[in-house]
C-alpha cells in the first residue's frame, strides 16, 4: 500500500498516526515504585553573577537529566536557587549509584558536584538589545531562567518575566557547549505557536524518537500556573519544537499540543479554577512534563491542593505556610497523565488543545512522611532507566531528590471521567 494512503487509513481507524512503532501501553499509579533518595548540598559559586563566591541554593524548578556521552555518567543540570533574577546560573551534579531510604536528609548519599554554578547567558539576558529591543532593561523587571535542556552538545535554556507579556522577554536561548563555565555566546529566538508570549518560557524535556513526527518536534516546553492566569494557561500549555532550530530560526517553528485559556480551564468550566476539585485550581503548581519512552504517556507532575479553595493569608485560610495567595490545603504530589495519541490528534487538527483531558490523575506516593509537597521544585526523567527524579528544596540545607522506578505500563482503558473531573465544589 502507498505510504500516504496507509497514514490516512490509520488516522481514520484511530491508530497511531506517526512514523515508527508506538506503544499501546500507558502508565498508571501502580506503575510507580519508590526506590530511594539522595541529597544535593549547597555549593560555592566562583561566578560573581551567581553569588559572588557565596553559598548558593539548588532548589529551583528547572532541573534536567543528562547522560554524559563520553563517560556514561548520569548527571543533572539545575538552576542556582538564590540568584535567579537577571541570570541563567546553572550547575551540574552526578547522580549517585546507590540511593538511601532514610527520612533524614543528612543520612542520604550525596550527589557529587561536577560543575559549580555559572551564568551560561554570560549576562546576556539582562541586555536590552538582545531580549527586548527598545524596551526597558530585562533585569530591572525580573527576567530569569525558566528551564534548561542539554541537547546536541549545547545547553538550550528558556528565559522569561513572570508578569511580562512581551514576546522577546519570553524566549529560548542556546549556548554552545555543555561546560557551564565555558559555553559559547548565546543566541535567542521565540516559539511560534504559543497563544500568548508567556507560554514561550518554561521547563523542557525530550520527545522519544517514535513520537517526534506525530507531535511535531524533538522536545517539548511546558508552561503553567503563573500569576495573572488569564494570559498564562489554566492547565499545562505544551508546545513541541526542534532544539536544533533555536539560535538559527526566529521565530522557532513549534506545534501547540495543549492549552487551557480562561474560557476553557482544565478543571472543566469557566470559574472552576477557584473551586475545590481534582484537576486544577489557582493553588496548583505544575512543575514539568516528561514523555516516557515505549509508552503513550505524557506525565505532568506537580503540587495540587485537594482541600477547600481559599484566597487569603495563613490565618484566613488555615494554611500551613505564610502568604496572601490561593490555598487549598492539604496538598499532594500529583501526576496528570495524558495520552500522547490525543496530543497527536491536536497536531493533526482533529482535536482542539483545550479539549484534551488526562486519561488519569493520581497521587505520587512513597516518599517518607514529613516532606511537604509545596517544597517540591523540580522534575526530571532518565528515559533509558525509566526513573523519575523529584527534587524538594530544603533551603539552606540544599535539596532532597526522591526517585521512582517506572514499569513498562499497561493497556488499561481510558477513564471517561478522570478523577477530579466531577464533584467540583
Amino acid at each position: 500500500m502507498h505510504r500516504a494512503s496507509f497514514l490516512l487509513l490509520t488516522a481514520f481507524m484511530g491508530t497511531a498516526p506517526a512514523m515508527g512503532q508506538q506503544s499501546p501501553l500507558r502508565l498508571f499509579q501502580n506503575d510507580f515504585s519508590y526506590v530511594g533518595a539522595f541529597r544535593v548540598e549547597n555549593v560555592i559559586s566562583a561566578d560573581p553573577r551567581c553569588g559572588g563566591g557565596g553559598t548558593g541554593g539548588v532548589g529551583s524548578k528547572y532541573g534536567a537529566f543528562y547522560k554524559d556521552p563520553s563517560t556514561s555518567k548520569k548527571t543533572f543540570y539545575v538552576q542556582h536557587g538564590t540568584t535567579n533574577i537577571g541570570r541563567a546560573c546553572i550547575g551540574q551534579f552526578e547522580i549517585p549509584v546507590d540511593l538511601g531510604s532514610n527520612a533524614d536528609f543528612r543520612q542520604l548519599p550525596m550527589a557529587r558536584n561536577l560543575q559549580n554554578f555559572a551564568d551560561i547567558s554570560r549576562g546576556s539576558i539582562t541586555n536590552e538589545n538582545v531580549l527586548n529591543p527598545g524596551e526597558t532593561n530585562c533585569s530591572s523587571e525580573g527576567c530569569s531562567l525558566r528551564g534548561v535542556l542539554p541537547y546536541g552538545g549545547r545547553l538550550v535554556y528558556s528565559v522569561g518575566i513572570i508578569y511580562s507579556t512581551s514576546a522577546m522577554r519570553n524566549s529560548l536561548g542556546v549556548a554552545p557547549g555543555t561546560s557551564v563555565a565555558t559555553v559559547g555566546a548565546a543566541q535567542y529566538g521565540r516559539l511560534a505557536s504559543p497563544r500568548n508570549a508567556r507560554q514561550g518560557s518554561g521547563p523542557m524535556s525530550l520527545v522519544p524518537s517514535e513520537w517526534q513526527d506525530a507531535l511535531g518536534g524533538k522536545a517539548i516546553l511546558m508552561h503553567c500556573c503563573n500569576s495573572i492566569i488569564s494570559n498564562s494557561s489554566l492547565g499545562p500549555a505544551i508546545h513541541a519544537f526542534d532544539p536544533d532550530d533555536v539560535g538559527v530560526k526566529n521565530p522557532v517553528p513549534s506545534a501547540k499540543l495543549l492549552d487551557y485559556p480562561l474560557s476553557s480551564p482544565l478543571c472543566g468550566f469557566y470559574g472552576c479554577e477557584v473551586t475545590q476539585n481534582g484537576l486544577f485550581n489557582l493553588a496548583t503548581d505544575m512543575l514539568a512534563a516528561v514523555i516516557v519512552p515505549r509508552t503513550r504517556s505524557l506525565l505532568v507532575v506537580g503540587r495540587h491542593g485537594v482541600g477547600p479553595y481559599c484566597y487569603g493569608d495563613r490565618v484566613e485560610c488555615g494554611a500551613p505556610y505564610e502568604g496572601k495567595e490561593p490555598h487549598a490545603h492539604p496538598y499532594i504530589l500529583q501526576v496528570w497523565a495524558y495520552d500522547l495519541q490525543h496530543l497527536a490528534d491536536v497536531r493533526r487538527g482533529t482535536r482542539r488543545p483545550e479539549e484534551v483531558r488526562p486519561y488519569a490523575t493520581y497521587e505520587l506516593r512513597g516518599r517518607p512522611e514529613g516532606i511537604v509537597p509545596w517544597s517540591t521544585t523540580s522534575i526530571f526523567l532518565d528515559p533509558e532507566a525509566r526513573r523519575l527524579y523529584v527534587m524538594a528544596d530544603l533551603y539552606l540545607d540544599g535539596a532532597r531528590v526522591d526517585v521512582w522506578q517506572l514499569s513498562e505500563g499497561s493497556a488499561g482503558p481510558a477513564q471517561p471521567n478522570p478523577p477530579g473531573a466531577v464533584g467540583v465544589r
